[in-house]
């Protein structure tokens, strides 16, 4: 399902502290602001979330395991 628009959407968000950790977590691994980040997430989010609503699964395999577990969105 795609809604592209053109313009920006400027949104405000008030972070649990867990999600706070995430983020400057992800910042530090990935590079990206802010801005960056969160857009990524709710793009990622939004796949993960049709994927699944459509009987797909999403699957996932520590380092140094063999097994796929599979990883179930709240």
């Amino acid at each position: 399902m795609s809604h592209a628009q053109t313009k920006l959407e400027r949104v405000t968000i008030n972070l649990i502290p867990q999600a706070s950790v995430a983020l400057a977590d992800g910042m530090e691994m990935t590079g990206h602001s802010k801005t960056d980040f969160i857009n990524r997430a709710i793009q990622a989010y939004s796949y993960f979330e049709e994927l699944t609503s459509n009987g797909g699964k999403v699957l996932v395999r520590e380092p140094g395991d063999d097994e796929l577990a599979v990883i179930k969105f709240l």
